[in-house]
């Protein structure tokens, strides 16, 4: 049996439950804003194995049974009151479950600080821009004119932002950083590529666009284009090796290749949403994803 834990609106689990129905294979969707009333487990560890039960209406799962799960972005989920401390349960089965789980909560944790992800990013030889998290004003300026007037700002938390590219009208509003921290990196001028891993499976997209954010170029009125793409060779190997120590079993990676070609790595997404690349590109991350989910019962 495979898990989908997620909210049963949201697009990429849909796709997925889609997608492991098409194929026929044993699945169960929990939304976790439902737990404690339409379902609720309990379980323990023994050697290894998970001794236990998950309960659904008048149905009774054995924990044993559960060879994988699909966690998407259920640490943003917001629990019922009334429901005795539900989401500690729940992520303390997505935590240490010894099975596959994508993703486990720590894997998730770096994404909460972009710059201490930048170290560990820059620390398996991946270069990452230059950056400055900040509530000074004169920083910011100072950091501005050291890149040329060439900087992009977004927000330091792990919801999404708009990345906006800064200019010297923005030097008026500077004050207001001392009540939003904010994140400052030298812009690269070039192509936005976003690498798509899971397990050991690359899926590298080019994206051009004029727009600063290309996710946001039908909102500035620009043209956005996508194509399947690739890394080189030891960049595409750093990437794997970035993911495994990140614990990381699905990740979209996000670079910008400047005009000598070299790469430059901005983040790492823990829970991608990769149906808006696949639609564009035809890629089949979404069948990855489930070959990776459902690898014991293709066996």
């Amino acid at each position: 049996m495979i898990l989908l834990i997620g909210n049963s609106n949201e697009e990429v689990i849909d796709y997925v439950a889609l997608l492991l129905q098409d194929r026929g294979l044993p699945f169960l969707l929990l939304d976790p804003n439902t737990h404690g009333k339409s379902f609720e487990f309990d379980w323990e560890v023994r050697g290894g194995r998970s001794c236990g039960e998950l309960r659904y209406g008048q149905s009774r799962l054995p924990l044993s049974d559960v060879q994988s799960v699909f966690a998407r972005d259920i640490y943003r989920t917001k629990f019922d009151p009334m429901v005795a401390d539900p989401g500690r349960m729940l992520y303390a089965f997505v935590e240490s479950a010894p099975i596959l789980m994508v993703n486990r909560f720590s894997a998730c944790a770096t994404n909460f600080s972009k710059a201490y992800q930048q170290q560990i990013i820059a620390a398996h030889g991946i270069a990452t821009p230059k950056t400055l998290i900040t509530t000074v004003p004169d920083a910011a300026r100072e950091f501005y004119e050291q890149c040329d007037r060439r900087v992009i700002y977004k927000s330091i938390s792990s919801m999404r932002s708009i990345v906006r590219k800064m200019t010297d009208a923005d030097l008026e509003r500077l004050d207001h950083l001392k009540n939003c921290p904010t994140q400052f990196q030298e812009w690269v001028p070039g192509t936005d590529v976003r690498v798509h891993v899971i397990g050991r499976e690359l899926f590298v997209t080019d994206i051009e666009t004029d727009s600063i954010d290309y996710r946001y170029a039908g909102r500035d009125g620009t043209q956005r284009t996508m194509r399947p793409s690739e890394l080189p060779p030891d960049l595409a190997e750093r990437v794997l090796k970035l993911c495994k120590s990140l614990d990381l079993v699905i990740a979209g990676v996000d670079f910008r290749r400047s005009v000598d070609g070299t790469y430059v790595c901005l983040e790492a997404n823990p829970n991608p949403g990769f149906t808006f690349y696949e639609q564009y590109t035809g890629q089949g991350i979404g069948n990855a994803l489930v070959d990776l989910l459902s690898y014991k019962i293709a066996a």
